[in-house]
């Protein structure tokens, strides 16, 4: 499906480039053959609204051009990987998966006490890896203890455990009150 849907963007991204540029050339080298041949629906616009209409289509067929391009910029443009080149690999290259990453950091985070759980949102950077990194603690844990703890976590796990070098670590508490039984 998602193939599909690349083909289908990349189509009308196209189509609507063409249609973009020939509206354009055709209003700034034929106007008044352009209204000839739509005279049936614009029999309101005579002679006196002639250039005004000739701009409206060529603001029209800009604007479309301008849309169809950055769809068809950002459709071929860098995607982001999903594999992060492992450091620590003699005699060759190791990847990993960023949802790997991204699963044993919340695993080693889930395993500290005071936390009830952890969101990390792992980016690769080719060799390197960002995490961002949604905590919800209990009421009682002491915020900037349990923080720098939990970074400690993450550092040791993505660099010596995985083999990574953490670029960027960001983690955002929140506190979670305790549940009641009914």
């Amino acid at each position: 499906m998602n193939l599909f849907n690349r083909v289908l963007v990349i189509l009308l991204a196209v189509l609507g480039l063409a249609g973009g540029v020939a509206s354009i050339a055709a209003m700034l080298m034929a106007p008044e053959e352009v209204l000839a041949y739509f005279e049936a629906w614009i029999t309101y616009f005579r002679a006196d609204y002639l250039w005004q209409l000739a701009w409206t289509g060529v603001a029209f067929g800009g604007i479309l051009s301008l849309v169809s391009l950055a769809l068809l910029i950002l459709e071929f443009g860098p995607r982001r990987s999903r594999l992060v080149q492992l450091t620590q690999v003699g005699g060759g290259q190791g990847y990993l998966t960023v949802e790997s990453v991204s699963q044993r950091v919340r695993q080693e985070v889930e395993a500290l006490p005071e936390i009830k759980s952890a969101r990390p949102r792992v980016t690769s950077r080719g060799r390197e890896v960002d995490v961002y990194l949604e905590l919800r603690t209990d009421l009682g844990a002491a915020i900037s203890a349990k923080t720098e703890e939990v970074c400690q976590v993450v550092r040791q796990t993505v660099e010596q455990g995985l083999g990574i070098k953490l670029r960027r670590l960001d983690v955002e508490v929140q506190h979670e009150a305790p549940s009641r039984a009914a």
